[in-house]
């Protein structure tokens, strides 16, 4: 069984739609697995095709049509009546493009992962083709409609405490990142019998994570704790699946361009022309490169 994983990275989902139209255009997947950014491109090209998923980045020009910035008004009335309060940004935008384009049913499962914000557990969400859909834990909320499904999208992308957590219907329930606890959904998708994996990264295969080094503000510092902790879960997803010798993989990856956090039209186009003409790397042949 061939599975295809998007780990996260923010814009860089460009990288996501040049390996599509790339190198994985030939691949005959089963499933679709991804997290954060990996997610939406995951659920785009299962549910929708990869020409869709081409339309929507043509139609990014700013970040404020993903996250939009908070005045002070909005972030004082977040201090006195939102359960996960204070924070800058809001996922508004980001999620009625997916209410928009994630419909429908998926060509083959596809499967995405949040965390539970009041246990810090993590859930993996499944879309199937008969159109239902499961977790692995119901117990950190079920997932029964195509709406719940891209509730758990959106829940995939935030990252908590720079964007708004998600507070579930229930008015208790909040939800964040997928990244905080994997890069991309490696170990279920070993768990799930893939024999083949095609691990798609949006950066190289490094200790850098990407930190400038440079902003003392509470934002810049909590951006780059948030890239150290996700530098550290691809490295040990990366290894996990290396070291699984029942398992064939290849992994894609580059240098991309621009800021993860900023939506740019000239960086998303570029990005994806790189990524559409990276090799994959057999297991055997990743190497760290610092």
């Amino acid at each position: 069984m061939i599975g295809i994983v998007f780990n996260g990275g923010g814009s860089r989902i460009a990288a996501h739609a040049g390996y599509t139209i790339g190198p994985l255009a030939n691949v005959k997947y089963d499933q679709l697995f991804g997290v954060s950014a990996g997610s939406i491109w995951a659920s785009v090209l299962g549910f929708r095709g990869p020409q869709v998923g081409l339309q929507v980045l043509a139609e990014i020009t700013s970040t404020d049509q993903i996250f939009v910035k908070k005045d002070d008004i909005a972030l004082i009335g977040d201090l006195a009546l939102r359960r996960y309060p204070g924070v800058p940004y809001g996922y508004g935008p980001l999620r009625k493009l997916i209410q928009k384009y994630i419909v429908g049913r998926p060509s083959v499962p596809v499967t995405i992962s949040r965390v539970h914000i009041n246990t810090g557990y993590h859930q993996h969400i499944t879309a199937n083709p008969d159109g239902t859909f499961e977790t692995d834990n119901d117990a950190l909320g079920k997932v029964e409609t195509i709406e719940d499904f891209q509730d758990a999208i959106v829940c995939s992308c935030i990252i908590y405490p720079m964007v708004d957590g998600f507070i579930a219907k229930n008015g208790i329930d909040g939800y964040a990142d997928g990244g905080y606890r994997e890069a991309g959904p490696v170990k279920i998708a070993m768990e799930n019998g893939c024999t083949e994996l095609h691990i798609c990264l949006t950066g190289m295969f490094s200790q850098d994570s990407g930190a400038n080094g440079q902003d003392g503000s509470i934002i810049g510092g909590t951006t780059n704790l948030f890239l150290a902790m996700a530098n550290e879960n691809l490295l040990n997803d990366v290894d996990e699946v290396i070291e699984n010798q029942n398992v064939t993989s290849f992994f894609y990856m580059g240098t991309y361009q621009g800021d993860s956090n900023v939506f740019d039209q000239v960086d998303i186009q570029a990005n994806i022309k790189t990524a559409s003409q990276v090799q994959p790397v057999l297991r055997n042949n990743l190497k760290i490169i610092d």
